[in-house]
């Protein structure tokens, strides 16, 4: 393995005086420090992107602060640079200052609802009140976790998607998955709340991601939900628009096939001159029947520049044969609407749009529920620093 995914890793062992079988008076090893090390050091054996650098223990200190003497020679070494990631057996062993801590997470993870999941080798009750513990003893067939901070460690996006299988129903887990394949992330400072990005993943690396997996919990729910996730989505509202015509009559949608969102196309040198670009981006196409599905939102379409922006686009694609539907929020907000728009996309497909799975109704009312809103993944006080992308 490249060294540059080496981790050099600092193992950290505590046990107080109040914990355990330590002599104050004799000051020798308690058993409790044999067994964080046996623990931890098995966990390096068995992840080959981890070596240990050093090993930390303070046996007899209290974690109620952090003045520990092998603490402090740790936190040098992090500081040096001589060590990149730090293990604990639970996160009792490394402090007790709760508050502390979570000050931590706050200023890491400002954006993170509350509580936080962090997985742990060992069954351990989480000693940070914000934090839920979730063993994990999986050997994962790659190095799954990315490094965000020095010893801080998230779940690479494919896992993530599949540890969110586990817990969520299937459209909200669509939705997180259009959101981890999606071009865009939530930035509460930008005018219409959304940055832009290089997608995170991609429907087709979560799909390997699982079968290189066996076994992996979640794994049955993600592969069912990913055959409805759709990549580059530029925002959630275009998501959401996708997933209303292109969804299987079953979870919902119309089942209009062959869409494709945001597949860059070619004009003709006539419609060229009309655009006055190169190439065209529309946000729902069908090449096969020219159609076209723009989505005009209330943030991004009502300035002057954006208004002429759009008419010449519609006009450059209708010079080139294409049938060009438009859909404001407030059409993709009502089912009712979005019929009207479905019947069109199948009329220009040359059939008559028609509903044939028996629970449609009630799909297709959770689909309109579960809405393209990404607020509950993220805390109510950090999205109020900006404002939010068109909510639903």
């Amino acid at each position: 393995m490249d060294n540059k995914n080496i981790y050099d890793t600092g193992l950290y062992l505590r046990l107080s005086k109040d914990d355990a079988d330590v002599d104050g008076s004799k000051k020798t090893e308690s058993n409790s420090i044999s067994s964080q090390r046996d623990i931890l050091r098995a966990y390096v054996q068995s992840h080959e992107d981890l070596r240990i650098y050093d090993i930390y223990i303070d046996d007899g200190y209290s974690g109620a602060n952090f003045e520990r003497p092998e603490f402090k020679r740790m936190m040098g070494d992090i500081e040096a640079g001589r060590v990149n990631c730090v293990i604990v057996k639970d996160l009792s062993r490394f402090g007790r200052d709760y508050i502390e801590t979570g000050r931590y997470l706050e200023k890491v993870f400002p954006s993170i609802p509350q509580p936080y999941h962090v997985t742990v080798p060992v069954s351990s009750k989480s000693s940070v009140p914000q934090a839920i513990a979730h063993l994990s003893r999986f050997a994962f067939a790659e190095r799954p976790f990315v490094r965000i901070e020095n010893g801080v460690f998230a779940s690479c996006p494919e896992l993530c998607f599949v540890q969110l299988a586990l817990t969520l129903p299937f459209h909200e887990l669509v939705k997180a998955g259009d959101a981890l394949c999606g071009n865009f992330y939530i930035d509460p400072t930008a005018d219409n709340g959304l940055g832009s990005r290089v997608p995170l993943t991609s429907r087709k690396r979560i799909e390997a991601f699982v079968r290189r997996n066996v076994g992996l919990r979640g794994a049955k729910q993600a592969r069912r939900a990913l055959r409805s996730v759709v990549d580059n989505a530029a925002s959630p509202p275009e998501a959401f628009l996708w997933s209303v015509l292109s969804l299987s009559q079953r979870y919902g949608g119309y089942g209009i096939p062959d869409l494709e969102l945001n597949r860059r196309i070619r004009p003709s040198k006539r419609a060229r001159r009309i655009a006055r670009r190169e190439t065209l981006v529309p946000d729902v196409s069908h090449r096969e029947i020219r159609l076209v599905i723009e989505y005009d939102s209330n943030s991004e379409h009502l300035t002057p520049f954006q208004i002429a922006r759009d008419a010449s686009k519609r006009m450059a694609l209708e010079a080139d044969g294409y049938k060009v539907i438009s859909v404001t929020t407030r059409q993709l907000a009502d089912a009712r609407e979005m019929r009207n728009v479905a019947d069109q996309a199948s009329g220009h497909l040359g059939r008559r749009l028609q509903i044939k799975a028996k629970r449609f109704q009630d799909s297709h009312r959770v689909l309109y529920a579960t809405g393209w809103s990404l607020g509950r993944y993220h805390r109510r006080l950090w999205l109020e620093g900006g404002r939010a992308s068109d909510e639903m």
